[in-house]
Order: C-alpha cells, then sequence, then structure tokens
C-alpha cells in the first residue's frame, strides 16, 4: 500500500538513488536488460545515465544479449565497459546430458521415456551470446 495514495514516480525515483549512491560505493546488478520492452530499457538507460552522473562511485552490472550493446554504448557513451560471455562447450554438453537424463526418465523410476535424444540434437537450445556491461567510469575498453 502506498501512502497519500500514490506510488513515486521515476524522476523521484532517480533523485532518491541520487542521493543515496552520490556517497557511497554502491553496486547495481541488473539481469537481463534485453528482455525489457524497448520502451522501457530507454527509460532505464537514460535514469541510468542521470544517476551515474551524479554518483561517480556507483558501478552497474548489466547481463543482456548482445545486440543490445549498441544501444547501452549509445545511452551511456564513455561510461561503458562490454565483455561478451558465453558459455564453455564442456558446459553446454553437461548441461544437455542433464536435461536430456530429465527427459529419457521423467518419472525418476528407472524406465526411460519414448524419446531418444542426443547431446547434438539439443544444442541449438542453449549457448547464446551474452554482454556483460560495467557501466561507471571505465579506465579500458574491452571488446
Amino acid at each position: 500500500m502506498v501512502i497519500g495514495g500514490r506510488g513515486p514516480l521515476l524522476p523521484d525515483i532517480v533523485k532518491m538513488l541520487q542521493i543515496v549512491t552520490s556517497s557511497l560505493r554502491t553496486f547495481v546488478y541488473i539481469a537481463a536488460l534485453d528482455e525489457c520492452a524497448v520502451v522501457h530499457r530507454v527509460k532505464l538507460l537514460d535514469s541510468l545515465k542521470q544517476i551515474l552522473e551524479e554518483s561517480p562511485r556507483t558501478r552497474i552490472f548489466i547481463i543482456g544479449r548482445s545486440y543490445i550493446r549498441a544501444e547501452v554504448e549509445k545511452r551511456l557513451a564513455g561510461r561503458v565497459i562490454c565483455v561478451p560471455v558465453g558459455p564453455r562447450k564442456d558446459d553446454i554438453i553437461g548441461y544437455l546430458r542433464v536435461k536430456l537424463e530429465e527427459k529419457q526418465n521423467p518419472r525418476g523410476d528407472g524406465r526411460e521415456s519414448r524419446g531418444r535424444h542426443s547431446v547434438e540434437d539439443s544444442r541449438d537450445n542453449v549457448g547464446n551470446v551474452r554482454m556483460a556491461m560495467l557501466l561507471g567510469k571505465p579506465s579500458r575498453t574491452i571488446h
């Protein structure tokens, strides 16, 4: 329930975060930025820029698919370090083996289900490259 009948508006939230983070070393983590609707992502990135301008000790760590990199770099020019991250081949194979075992024996009773799958059949279901972005005052750029 909101006191006074309305919740804080975006400018109020940005101002509050600027005040709170201006004197403290602060880390903010945002996951799956690529899943945010474009209109909301623009507002979020613009708000993050405002916060960073008033809070030099704040660092924002963002995870998202690589296609949003250009948008993040454009909106937060000069404040971004981008690092492509992705699973290693061994991690993908291990993950798929576990998932295939679950598919082949969903009941957990030792009997196999009908469908037989292989690691190679399922590889295209995982492994999207994501970008890790650290926002703040970067001293170097990583590509």
